[in-house]
């Protein structure tokens, strides 16, 4: 594991160890949210950011309702940040 795994309500975010206080989250994470809450047929969809917390102005990386797509994107935007020790 190069990383400590955090999860809320709707987010995955990763940290560069145990203790989050200290050394912070990175910034890429993965968002779940639904393509359109209202709809009785709505599909989960996974938004991945470079960014923590989303700035408005900014689009997500992708927007995909595939979450293996979103997991290797997540990857590919953490293969240059410092493993943990």
């Amino acid at each position: 594991m190069r990383f400590f795994p955090f999860s809320s309500h709707n987010s995955l975010r990763l940290a560069m160890s145990s203790d989050f206080v200290t050394d912070g989250y990175l910034g890429p994470c993965i968002v779940y949210c639904y393509d359109d809450f209202e709809a009785p047929d709505r599909r989960p969809e996974y938004r991945v950011w470079d960014v923590w917390p989303q700035d408005p102005s900014h689009e997500p990386v992708l927007r995909t309702y595939d979450v293996d797509a979103a997991v290797r994107e997540l990857e590919r935007l953490t293969v240059d940040f410092t493993p943990v020790a």
